[in-house]
């Protein structure tokens, strides 16, 4: 038997890993421009308060969470991270609230998005307000989040607000570039729901977040799940008298709006997005005039001359796709890939005309995501670091893809990296990586972009060959042409520090 204060203060377990998935999580265009991001002054001096403040000390529990063995789980994906995280945390606070004396946190519970859905996409984590006998018209959601693997970004511990805004240095802002994907996805939550609070964790390491401004959202640095005074849970705790407050709502009338800017990095002087600095050559939503295959990518003499497919070539497994929903090319699937968690896209690998590729596949309500990507290959010039794409539409009959739109590309050889297999390799195969990862950069800059999602799941490596290619071009952002090509993608793969080149 514990009290609240003793079970508060305790640091979190380590998390029972050897290896899991080396995938990335989902490709995230919801940046946010890291101009918008400030640092939350004083937050562990007022989780420190607010446990002063507190009657911690009477109630005596019990809790599964920190057995004397260490954790007794073991990880390899996101979903058993979280339900690690749910254990660990979302236990103990839960029967730290439902003790309190405080009325407002008596009903504070941890959940999932599917308690309290909401626009903006799903989010992992909430921290929800429960009425007694849990009637559904009255339960709130007051903190959301996003999680990720940390072993699939760990350079997301490196990312520290308080040494990023050194006005001497203006390469300082660089470790902020990682935050932008997975706090512009928890900031597209947060305008959407319209909420003040959040939190963007990997376990290890955990982000807590305050929009105090139409633009302006506070973060603090990464705090470690090991760390005490204040622990992990003690600034839960602060986080959840926040969220049970009077002002735990952030009101907004046009959230697309505020998230264009978000996104864009550009205000004028109506507080709206500028547009006056995109290019219209540049990756938009823009449909192109002409669609299905695109020559300027086909390898085959097969693909350019394509018949409308036969019924009798069809199998429960074939995709028809073409042009405003007409029939006119048939992709074969030969097996699954990968799906997409909580998104509902799908990879497959299977035949085109006779020929073995790739294909990916976008639910209707991601239109812009697959327009972006097909736009983007479109201005891809030719060369060896990216697959090619080979044909693309809408889909018009399917039966393991209900609606929605595929892009098909060149199946690639190579084994997708991940960080355990990047640290075992020797330094002469790491330099060679390097190196290749800088050409296929060079390529994106020939064209005014940054990958988004710069993971090594998403580069694949044939050592036989020493081709290196990248792959998921869903999401990138505008960049400057001139920017060096291993500032942040190279170093993002190869999980080198931010502000540093080379190894």
């Amino acid at each position: 038997m514990q009290t609240q204060a003793e079970l508060l203060s305790h640091p979190l377990p380590k998390i029972l890993f050897t290896s899991g998935t080396s995938n990335p999580n989902n490709p995230n265009p919801h940046r946010l421009h890291n101009k918008f991001l400030s640092p939350w002054e004083g937050f562990k001096n007022n989780v420190t308060t607010t446990l002063n403040n507190a009657d911690l000390s009477d109630s005596q529990l019990t809790t599964t969470a920190d057995p004397p063995d260490g954790e007794l789980i073991m990880v390899g994906n996101k979903h058993s991270l979280i339900g690690r995280f749910q254990e660990n945390v979302g236990v103990v606070l839960g029967k730290a609230f439902n003790a309190s004396k405080d009325e407002k946190l008596k009903y504070l519970r941890f959940g999932d998005s599917q308690v309290v859905r909401g626009p903006g996409g799903e989010a992992d984590v909430l921290i929800i307000a429960c009425p007694p006998g849990l009637r559904p018209d009255g339960i709130t959601c007051r903190v959301v989040s996003v999680f990720r693997m940390y072993w699939t970004q760990p350079y997301i511990k490196d990312a520290r607000i308080s040494e990023a805004l050194d006005p001497v240095d203006p390469q300082s802002r660089l470790l902020l570039e990682c935050l932008e994907g997975p706090i512009g996805q928890l900031a597209r939550h947060m305008v959407y729901r319209q909420l003040r609070y959040g939190f963007m964790s990997t376990y290890e390491y955990t982000i807590f977040v305050k929009r105090t401004g139409h633009t302006r959202f506070e973060i603090t640095d990464p705090i470690k799940f090991d760390s005490t005074k204040p622990s992990i849970r003690e600034c839960f705790y602060y986080m959840g008298t926040l969220g049970a407050g009077d002002d735990y709502s952030f009101p907004d009338p046009k959230p697309a709006e505020t998230f264009a800017i978000l996104k864009s990095g550009n205000l004028n002087a109506d507080n709206k997005p500028s547009t006056s600095f995109r290019n219209p050559h540049k990756p938009g939503w823009e449909a192109p005039e002409d669609d299905g295959i695109d020559d300027k990518y086909v390898e085959s003499e097969e693909l350019q001359e394509t018949t409308p497919p036969s019924i009798k070539d069809t199998t429960p497994r074939s995709i028809i796709f073409g042009k405003n929903m007409m029939s006119q090319h048939l992709f074969q699937i030969q097996e699954d890939m990968f799906e997409y968690s909580g998104e509902h896209k799908r990879v497959f690998v299977g035949s085109l005309n006779g020929i073995e590729c790739i294909a990916k596949c976008f639910p209707a309500d991601l239109v812009e995501s697959y327009v972006h990507e097909r736009n983007t290959y479109r201005l891809l010039p030719p060369s060896r670091y990216f697959p090619k794409m080979l044909a693309f539409g809408d889909i018009v009959i399917s039966r393991e893809f209900q609606d929605g739109h595929i892009i098909i590309f060149t199946k690639e050889k190579g084994i997708r990296l991940s960080f355990p297999i990047l640290k075992n390799m020797p330094q002469e195969e790491k330099t060679i990586i390097r190196r290749e990862l800088i050409y296929a950069v060079k390529v994106l800059r020939s064209i005014d972009v940054k990958h988004s999602d710069p993971t090594p799941g998403n580069v694949l490596w044939n050592k036989d060959s020493g081709k290196l290619v990248m792959l998921d071009l869903e999401c990138t952002f505008e960049e400057d042409r001139n920017r060096p090509a291993d500032e942040w993608e190279v170093n993002m793969v190869m999980g080198t520090k931010l502000n540093q080149k080379g190894f």
